[in-house]
């Protein structure tokens, strides 16, 4: 792993700084001060923000100390302090705080009390293991956000609008907050959105700002914010209109998309200044031979490459092939005629198309008569999945040769350092959701069986949709760890079919018979076979239902005979 030592050093360049040195000086004589660090996290030219790690003594009364020390240098306009007690600076880096492990690095370090003992990243703390609590820390919090969005959604529709304020507030109060901990190393305690808007420009003052206190609106938008908070808790009979929760509804949504650009920045540059970047000398790369099977693919990706007009990146993780060859006496030698070709891509943009994809795959089927399966991910959705050690991303882009090694959006991805291996714990988990989802199908298959009413047709059909899809996502969850973006049971299957060659045997696709049979299936969930408008006669439903057991019998059989999912 790329890291610096981190050995005690005073950078000198920046010491060359006068003013800076003064600064020292002035904060250094009047206040007990262990280290100063110069933060450049943000890169900003019009202020020097610095970070200081004060004496332990100063823990119960740093919010009365640090205006103290603000106005110490006052003035010193450009220069911005931020404060931490020392000891839960380096708690707070222990626990995966990406600002501090940046900020206090040896070469920011400007001034460091004499004999100071203190080291504000712990020996060998690996990057890696502050970025790996860092994930896990914004998966916690992402959560509690999405609850309380959901809750917001729950009581609006339900036209609980005061209720429904309360829930917006909370999701604007703790996007804030996670914002400030990302951008300066702590949150701001307060229940003000007015007060998190100012702290976040006064930090990041780029770009327009969710609230603008200068605009009539948005400043009654947030004195509205301020009564929602107080009144929902405090006043039995507050009341609040649709129309301004809809208003607040849109910066909520602003600010959902300032969070997720400004994360996406931050981890990028994090990523790019102290990890690796995607290394697979230890991975074996499985090649795809250049066999019949790839023949004709060129002008397919040539054709993705032309309708895509965004940066991307495809990978090829499968081909798919079925022949019909028949030798006789009417014929010389032997006869072979293609039934269905199929290939597996996926596709990464620097946005999601997938809205588009159904139309590509269409166009592609009449132009190449080649079904093509595509994966599309964002360039930062890929790289979640990688961050969270995903088993089947990592095997396809770094286990299979690459299509372009030098293409820049794949040369920006990080591996993560297990290289998709699964820990023991992790095996454990996929083992459960294996069981609980094969428990879904016995469900679903148990009580499409218990239907013999001629008018109920369309729902068993259903049911036994339900149940395979339900055995694909237990496919999946135990060998991958993975849940596809599209839970529709014919993405499902047709991604099962790109893993594993069982699928392909039960519903073959090499027909217009055995496409219509599949289709008929995949697709029992439309308007009209929920309303009992069905052309399936008894005699298929019993296909379906054998078709379905066998389908769960060698998922069983497949994930018996694999018992180490390495």
């Amino acid at each position: 792993m790329r890291y610096k030592s981190t050995k005690t050093m005073i950078s000198k360049e920046l010491n060359k700084d006068e003013k800076l040195h003064e600064v020292i000086q002035i904060l250094t004589s009047n206040f007990l001060i262990e280290c100063i660090y110069r933060s450049d996290f943000h890169g900003s030219t019009e202020h020097i923000e610095l970070v200081l790690l004060v004496s332990n003594k100063y823990v119960k009364i740093i919010g009365e100390i640090t205006p103290k020390m603000v106005t110490s240098i006052k003035s010193f306009h450009t220069y911005h302090i931020r404060c931490f007690v020392a000891f839960q600076a380096r708690e707070k880096i222990k626990k995966g705080n990406l600002f501090l492990f940046s900020t206090c690095q040896p070469e920011n370090l400007v001034y460091q009390k004499t004999d100071s003992k203190l080291f504000a990243i712990p020996n060998d703390f690996d990057p890696m293991e502050c970025f790996d609590l860092f994930q896990k820390l914004q998966e916690r919090e992402a959560q509690k956000i999405d609850e309380f969005r959901d809750g917001y959604f729950h009581f609006k529709a339900r036209s609980n609008y005061a209720m429904a304020a309360f829930m917006i507030h909370q999701v604007l109060e703790l996007t804030y907050r996670n914002l400030e901990i990302i951008l300066m190393g702590k949150d701001k305690t307060t229940h003000s959105i007015r007060c998190h808007q100012g702290t976040l420009y006064k930090i990041y003052p780029y770009g327009k700002p969710v609230f603008d206190a200068d605009q009539w609106d948005d400043d009654h938008l947030l004195n509205n914010l301020e009564d929602i908070y107080r009144a929902t808790r405090y006043e039995d009979d507050f009341r609040v209109n649709l129309e301004t929760l809809e208003k607040i509804e849109q910066k909520m949504k602003a600010l959902s998309e300032l969070f997720d650009t400004l994360t996406i920045k931050f981890t990028t540059d994090f990523r790019r200044k102290y990890l690796l970047v995607n290394e697979t000398d230890n991975m074996v790369a499985i090649k795809i031979p250049d066999q019949q099977i790839m023949e004709g693919i060129n002008p397919v990706l040539e054709y993705l490459d032309q309708e895509i007009q965004q940066d991307k990146y495809i990978q090829i993780f499968g081909a798919r092939s079925r022949t019909f060859a028949m030798q006789g006496i009417n014929f010389q030698g032997l006869q072979e005629t293609s039934l269905s070709r199929n290939l597996d891509i996926l596709l990464i943009t620097d946005q999601p198309i997938r809205d588009r994809i159904e139309q590509l795959t269409r166009d592609i089927k009449e132009r190449f008569q080649i079904k093509i399966l595509i994966l599309n991910y964002s360039t930062s959705e890929i790289q979640q999945l990688l961050d969270t050690n995903s088993p089947l991303i990592h095997k396809i882009l770094f286990g299979l040769n690459p299509t372009n090694k030098n293409n820049k959006l794949f040369s920006q991805l990080y591996i993560h350092p297990k290289k998709g291996t699964m820990s023991e714990a992790q095996k454990t988990s996929c083992k459960k959701n294996w069981y609980r989802c094969r428990q879904n199908f016995q469900t679903f298959f148990n009580a499409a069986n218990s239907l013999e009413n001629s008018e109920e047709v369309h729902i068993k059909i259903l049911l036994y949709q339900q149940a395979i899809g339900q055995s694909c996502l237990g496919l999946f969850a135990y060998f991958f760890d993975f849940i596809p973006y599209n839970l529709d049971m014919k993405f499902l299957y047709e991604l099962c079919s790109s893993l594993w060659q069982f699928p392909n045997n039960i519903f073959p696709r090499s027909s217009q018979e055995e496409i219509k049979l599949f289709d008929n299936l995949a697709n029992s969930n439309t308007e009209e076979r929920l309303m009992g408008c069905t052309d399936q006669d008894w005699e298929e439903v019993y296909r379906y239902e054998a078709r379905t057991a066998q389908f769960l019998q060698k998922c069983t059989e497949l994930i018996d005979g694999n018992p180490d999912l390495e």
